[in-house]
């Protein structure tokens, strides 16, 4: 090793030596800028910040390693395929409405407020966060364990049917001549567990409720609501034997405690007290009739069928009219309007093949409408009070007795 010569004096050696010395802070303390490429077989470490103000380029791997954030100030364009092991969080909104994942699922949003799944899931449940479940343990169905919730809305105000709850599907269903093959659209079953007694309050359960509620004043004159809007058709070509718009019943097993009430069907029409606006037509049940082919072989608008077991008490009435004590007494306790009926207004049971009627017009009854089968119908009749007879009897074939003389 060389001396440090101080023959020119002791003075020149300090200064070089303190020169070197800010140089070398100097180039620890502050920003180094590099013009050209630096090729390092190494690593290059920064215990601060590093800085590039130009395009980066890494062939390899690109590790970000710590628990701090890495931020971006700009866009992040990524071409090939990006793994993300921790949690992701995207607060932008997205700007396309597919999502097309490795294999070719897709998850698609082009109906706005509808997203919708393509592909194959590799699961048969899955678990939410809160526990509910949704499931596929059994082919072709999905379960879903928990209270469905379904926030409806319309996408378009104007026109066109829409369904916030939209169930179709084909009934292929045939059997094989020894087994049944039934098909419900939708199937809802409940059971109140032996020990789940109620013990206050006013209760009730149904398998079905819903409600519609109109608060709009002005709609126009055509409008409907209804809270229950069925229908059952066979269409040109097919050939059902039986069709039925639809089938409600109650039933009380052989070991069932007594029932007070039991019901097939109950209806209720309602109109507050504190509303002043009195509706044209008030119905329990409206039956409108709408046969346009030949006429069958027996028809009726309202039909009361007793299919009782032999030797049980026999029904009280096919029609039953009362009233509350509070209330209005029926003005009738049937009306037949004019020209509603063309043979007689009622037909009795009669006994064998004699079937006696009850009819009613203005002048003499015809003799072809007592026949040997009508024998004991009555025929009213609505002329003005001067007329000779006001009720005939029908006695015989083609005779009509006089059974009350107008005076």
């Amino acid at each position: 090793m060389k001396g440090i010569s101080i023959k020119n004096g002791l003075l020149p050696v300090i200064l070089a030596v303190t020169v070197s010395l800010f140089v070398v802070v100097a180039f620890v303390n502050a920003t180094t800028t590099i013009s050209t490429n630096i090729v390092t077989g190494g690593s290059i470490a920064a215990s601060s910040t590093l800085q590039v103000t130009g395009a980066q380029i890494n062939y390899g791997a690109l590790t970000v390693s710590g628990t701090g954030a890495t931020t971006l100030g700009g866009a992040l364009s990524v071409t090939g395929i990006s793994t993300f092991t921790g949690l992701g969080t995207f607060l932008g909104g997205a700007t396309t409405t597919s999502l097309t994942l490795l294999n070719g699922e897709t998850i698609s949003n082009a109906t706005d407020g509808v997203i919708q799944l393509f592909g194959t899931s590799s699961t048969t449940g899955i678990t939410l966060l809160n526990g509910e479940t949704i499931t596929n343990a059994t082919n072709g169905i999905a379960a879903v364990g928990g209270n469905l919730l379904i926030n409806g809305a319309r996408t378009n105000d104007i026109s066109g049917e829409e369904k916030f709850l939209n169930v179709t599907g084909n009934l292929t269903g045939t059997g094989d001549g020894s087994t049944n093959a039934k098909t419900w659209l939708i199937q809802a079953s409940a059971t109140r567990l032996a020990g789940a007694n109620t013990v206050n309050g006013d209760m009730d359960e149904a398998i079905l409720k819903g409600s519609i509620t109109n608060k709009a004043t002005a709609n126009e004159a055509n409008y409907i609501m209804r809270g229950l809007n069925i229908g059952a058709t066979n269409r040109d070509g097919g050939n059902v034997n039986k069709l039925h718009g639809g089938l409600i019943s109650a039933t009380q097993k052989a070991d069932s405690p007594v029932v007070t009430d039991l019901w097939g069907l109950g209806l209720k029409v309602e109109q507050d007290s504190g509303n002043a606006t009195v509706p044209t037509n008030i119905y329990g049940l409206n039956v409108e009739y709408d046969v346009v082919m030949a006429s069958p072989t027996n028809s009726a608008g309202v039909r009361v069928y007793d299919n009782s077991d032999t030797g049980l008490t026999e029904p009280l009435a096919g029609f039953q009219v009362s009233a509350s004590a509070l209330a209005s007494d029926w003005q009738y306790g049937l009306v037949i309007d004019t020209g509603s009926v063309s043979s007689a207004d009622v037909k009795l049971s009669g006994a064998g093949a004699v079937t006696p009627l009850i009819m009613s017009g203005a002048g003499a009854p015809s003799a072809g409408a007592c026949t040997a089968n009508t024998l004991g119908s009555i025929y009213l009749r609505t002329d003005p009070a001067s007329a000779d007879t006001a009720l005939y009897v029908c006695t015989s074939a083609s005779t009509w007795t006089a059974a009350l003389i107008a005076s």
